[in-house]
């Protein structure tokens, strides 16, 4: 019997590859489009490991269905299969996020050295264009990576102030929205371009020390949420393991279902709720 459903999964895995890839690649198409336009990064780094977003979601639901079914015929539970599958399915863009996340707070770290060479480049007479192109070229990333794609930008015609606000919106970060903001007043007003870069690389390292500091602090307790978050996770599999049968309970019946479902959204309500009271923003 197993046999017969693994040959049925596995063929039902290969209809749906060669019967809607046209609506993965449209899905797929649009998925990439709106995170383009949010982001207003190129759709090639937006992929995971370096893979093509369109393929990437491809790869990933083919991989999300035989896991799904593997995990159904080891547990001969659907539901279990579901909940795989689910996991499976939202597992990178999780990894991805997390990534970006990594991304920002390198941006963030970085942006006072960034401005402390604009501010340098300015006392040397160059526009803030070449300001801009300076720090593309001599910037660790990503810090490089989106200047140069301001000053590319520019250069292809698109206003320095467009380009200025599409980079806010690219970016997200707070710290930038505040130079970006200086910048759109300096094009705008004039002024001493060196003397504001300078008031605002201090400023942003200030602000990096007190979050260093609030970070110290904290420490201890986001130690503590860690062993909160894993000790439910290592009692779940010690039940599973040890009382299987009471494992088939939760995920054999509706009740044992809704009970398993209350249980866990309560658990990820509660590690949201740390995790505001713990990252605390200045």
């Amino acid at each position: 019997m197993n046999i017969i459903l693994a040959v049925l999964g596995f063929l039902v895995i290969v209809l749906l590859t060669l019967s809607i890839p046209h609506a993965f690649e449209l899905l797929a198409q649009k998925l990439a489009t709106a995170a383009k336009e949010k982001t207003g990064i190129s759709t090639d780094a937006q992929g995971l490991f370096g893979i093509h977003p369109d393929k990437l979601f491809r790869i990933v639901l083919i991989v999300a269905i035989i896991v799904a079914i593997i995990v159904w015929l080891i547990t001969n539970s659907i539901i279990v299969g579901l909940i795989f599958f689910v996991v499976t399915f939202f597992l990178p863009k999780v990894i991805q996020n997390y990534n970006k996340s990594i991304r920002l707070i390198e941006f963030d770290e970085r942006l006072p050295a960034a401005l402390d060479l604009m501010s340098s480049s300015a006392k040397a007479g160059m526009s803030l264009a070449q300001t801009i192109e300076e720090v593309g070229m001599n910037s660790p990333k990503p810090i490089n990576e989106e200047f140069m794609a301001m000053y590319q930008e520019h250069k292809l015609g698109t206003d320095l102030s467009q380009t200025i606000i599409n980079a806010r919106k690219r970016i997200g970060s707070r710290p930038f929205t505040l130079v970006a903001s200086a910048l759109l007043v300096n094009i705008e007003k004039g002024g001493n371009l060196p003397d504001a870069l300078e008031t605002l690389s201090n400023s942003l390292k200030e602000i990096w020390r007190l979050e260093q500091k609030l970070i110290t602090s904290s420490a201890e307790g986001r130690k503590a949420m860690w062993v909160i978050s894993a000790v439910p996770i290592f009692i779940a599999l010690l039940v599973f393991a040890l009382q299987p049968e009471l494992a088939s309970a939760l995920t054999g019946s509706i009740l044992g279902f809704a009970i398993l479902f209350a249980a866990i959204l309560t658990y990820v309500l509660g590690l949201y709720w740390l995790r505001n009271i713990l990252n605390q923003e200045i």
